[in-house]
């Protein structure tokens, strides 16, 4: 008999389980309360979300993210456009809409200046080549230039200290408008003082009591931080070193407080 199974009663059956008998899974107390309980923080959630955001600093965060979102929108959709591009005219145009306004427009203009009189030429007979070239030739020594500044300022320091506070815009600085900037700056200001009042309670300031020897290791810190954004602290040179003594040490842990 060629039959795998030869009775009936051999073949591999399904467990009979709830499934089967069509009757539901009652829900058991504490799966009850679980939903309860997430529904209990999706709320909170919500309510402290609508508070901070009618904050000052709140309205200002949520302003910054929907620009960082449109921006990111735009460099997606730009970096689509040029993988789509068929010719340099096409790809040099694709790469000039990722650039800010005040570099984009200018060149924008010029190239499509280029093209249209290339086109024409070529509708009536004639050899130009004029867009390709500015393309090919102005356009990327530009391109190249750009991206070795990008690489100066964005350095390893600059872009860690951007994503651990969560300033993302910092990356994106030379693209921002004025009051993007102004909201940027208000959130790195922010971050600093808090970033100050964590210091020192972490060197054992207690009860809002700054010595000057918790002031100045704070201080330190602060500084190495805004030396990473190409910022030069004020008395930096000064607070640095512990050569000059302890009369020059008291005045510049004075300049620090003053500072801070």
């Amino acid at each position: 008999m060629t039959a795998e199974y030869i009775r009936d009663w051999q073949q591999p059956r399904h467990a009979v389980g709830r499934e089967g008998t069509g009757i539901p899974a009652p829900e058991s107390a504490l799966s009850s309360w679980l939903d309860a309980y997430r529904a209990e923080n999706e709320r909170r959630q919500e309510m402290a979300d609508a508070a901070f955001s009618a904050t000052p600093l709140g309205n200002l965060i949520n302003k910054s993210l929907d620009a960082q979102e449109k921006q990111d929108k735009t460099i997606t959709l730009a970096g689509d456009a040029r993988k789509q591009a068929r010719g340099a005219v096409d790809e040099a145009m694709a790469s000039l809409r990722l650039l800010p306004s005040y570099l984009r427009d200018p060149l924008i203009r010029h190239l499509s200046f280029l093209r249209k009189k290339q086109e024409s030429d070529r509708q009536k007979g004639k050899k130009n080549q004029q867009a390709e070239r500015y393309a090919r030739g102005t356009l990327r020594k530009i391109f190249e230039r750009l991206d070795r500044t990008d690489h100066r300022w964005l350095t390893p320091g600059y872009r860690a200290l951007a994503g651990r506070e969560r300033l993302d815009d910092l990356l994106y600085l030379p693209q921002l408008n004025k009051h993007q900037i102004q909201t940027l700056a208000t959130m790195t200001a922010a971050m600093f003082s808090s970033t100050f009042e964590k210091l020192c309670d972490g060197f054992g300031a207690t009860d809002g009591e700054l010595t000057m020897d918790v002031t100045l290791k704070a201080y330190q810190m602060l500084a190495r931080m805004a030396l990473h954004l190409h910022a030069m602290p004020p008395h930096y040179d000064a607070l640095t070193t512990d050569k000059t003594g302890g009369t020059n040490r008291t005045r510049s842990c004075c300049r620090a407080q003053s500072f801070a």
